[in-house]
């Protein structure tokens, strides 16, 4: 399946992923998303894909059913197990993990098979997650604290605001304020034309991270 679009829509507290792509998705684009407290926040594979603009939070999701099939179940917020090739963007979104586990049950921030996708282009996003304590996945591996390992071990966001980065939201439909680390932090290369409310990006000099660009009037609620 090529050629995808989806953009602007409000995703929130599934038991599942908010957006599933699998490994068969390619020259696709994903922008200007909220997506909110779902169970995995987005299963990104497949190759030669756009991620920008969007944001993504964990804060208060769902509890996690279980069962004798499924005995352990977990949250994640970037799950990208499902990638199949090279070439793929990943750029000015921001990904907000309230805490490192909902219910007794872990967060992971990321997660990636053996084959993580060395290749892509992952920069310019915001993190933020606890300070300490946050599990995260490289090639199957367990790592902990993402907040300092992150960076050194994929070598990813390097332009990014430092982990972590609180976003600093306004209000319900999560738009940043004045004083955000996202406002004017993007790369305008990698930027959406407008952002969820439909304004034009960039409306100052450089383009913000997340699905929202600050306007100073935070019209849109959800």
């Amino acid at each position: 399946m090529t050629r995808i679009t989806i953009k602007s829509n409000y995703i929130h507290t599934h038991i599942g992923a908010g957006i599933t792509w699998s490994s068969s998705i390619s020259n696709s684009l994903v922008e200007n998303n909220l997506i909110t407290d779902n169970q995995l926040g987005m299963q990104f594979g497949g190759s030669d894909n756009i991620l920008i603009n969007n944001t993504f939070v964990l804060s208060k999701p769902l509890d996690l059913p279980t069962s004798s099939l499924h005995p352990s179940v977990y949250y994640i917020l970037l799950d990208l197990r499902w990638t199949s090739g090279t070439g793929s963007i990943i750029k000015n979104n921001i990904f907000y993990i309230a805490q490192n586990s909902f219910y007794g049950k872990t967060v992971y921030a990321l997660a990636t098979t053996n084959s993580a996708p060395n290749s892509w282009n992952v920069d310019y996003n915001l993190w933020y997650t606890p300070s300490t304590g946050t599990n995260w996945i490289w090639e199957n591996s367990l790592n902990k604290d993402f907040a300092s390992t992150y960076k050194s071990i994929t070598s990813w966001d390097n332009n990014g605001p430092p982990i972590p980065s609180d976003p600093l939201f306004v209000d319900f439909g999560y738009h940043i304020g004045t004083n955000s680390p996202a406002r004017n932090a993007g790369d305008n290369s990698e930027c959406a034309l407008t952002d969820i409310d439909g304004n034009t990006r960039p409306l100052e000099y450089t383009c913000d991270i997340g699905a929202d660009e600050f306007d100073g009037l935070n019209s849109k609620q959800f």
